[in-house]
């Protein structure tokens, strides 16, 4: 049961992030494009450190562990 709940939240998560694309695409003026959003915060060092850390701790769970047994 819980795996179809986080299933389901990170389908919402998905199809929320692609609505806020198309708006960006549609209305420029009211929602920053992916690119802007990105550029402004890559602009800061420690945002890149943060960002570099989260790619490597998602890698490393997602990649190098092995899956659990059932």
């Amino acid at each position: 049961m819980s795996r179809v709940i986080i299933l389901t939240a990170y389908g919402l998560a998905a199809a929320g992030l692609v609505v806020l694309i198309i708006l960006s695409w549609l209305r420029p003026t009211v929602v920053a494009t992916f690119a802007t959003v990105l550029d402004r915060t890559l602009r800061s060092r420690i945002a890149r450190i943060v960002i570099i850390a989260f790619w490597w701790w998602l890698g490393w769970h997602f990649l190098v562990t092995p899956p659990l047994p059932r």
